[in-house]
C-alpha cells in the first residue's frame, strides 16, 4: 500500500511542477514569429496607432537584441479601423519590412509587394483592440532582388500602444 501511495505522491509532484514551470512566462507587448523555420521573440516592441476620421494607422517595430535583425508592420487603412485582416502588398499600402541588419533603409531590407509570392498569404490580422492593447497574428513573404524570407506563425501578444 505504501509503495502505491509513493507512486501516486510521485505523479502529482510531477504533474504540479510541470504546470507550474511556464507560470513566469511574461507576454506583455511581445511579439513572436518564425523566419524560415527559425524562432524569434522579443520584448523590445514599439507600437504607435493613429485614428484620425476614416484613417486607421498601425506601426509597430520590433527589435532583437540577441541579433541586429529589426521587423516594421504597417497598417495604414481608409476602408477599416480595429479588429479585422489587413491584407499586404495592396492599394492600402500595408506592408511588412524585415532587415536582417538592422537598417530598414539600407540595401538589405526586405518587404512584401506583389513580387513576392507568399506560401502563406500576407496579412496583419488584429484580433483585439481597445485603444490601449493590442492582439493579433501575421504571416508574410518579404522579397528583395531574388531573395525571399518566409514570415510565420506571427503573434502580436498584448502590445502597448504609444
Amino acid at each position: 500500500m505504501n509503495k502505491i501511495k509513493f507512486l501516486a505522491f510521485c505523479i502529482f509532484t510531477i504533474f504540479l511542477l510541470d504546470s507550474c514551470k511556464n507560470s513566469n512566462v511574461n507576454t506583455e507587448n511581445t511579439l513572436i514569429m518564425e523566419i524560415d523555420g527559425i524562432r524569434y521573440e522579443t520584448q523590445q516592441v514599439n507600437t504607435v496607432v493613429v485614428r484620425a476620421g476614416t484613417l486607421f494607422s498601425v506601426e509597430i517595430t520590433a527589435n532583437f537584441p540577441d541579433r541586429k535583425d529589426r521587423v516594421f508592420l504597417k497598417i495604414f487603412s481608409f476602408s477599416q479601423q480595429g479588429a479585422g485582416t489587413y491584407m499586404l502588398g495592396g492599394l492600402e499600402q500595408n506592408q511588412i519590412t524585415y532587415a536582417n541588419d538592422g537598417n530598414f533603409v539600407g540595401n538589405l531590407a526586405m518587404q512584401t509587394n506583389q513580387g513576392c509570392i507568399a506560401s502563406q498569404g500576407n496579412f496583419i490580422q488584429i484580433t483585439d483592440f481597445d485603444g490601449q492593447i493590442l492582439n493579433g497574428n501575421f504571416s508574410a513573404t518579404v522579397c528583395k532582388g531574388g531573395t525571399s524570407k518566409n514570415i510565420v506563425n506571427g503573434q502580436l501578444l498584448r502590445l502597448y500602444i504609444r
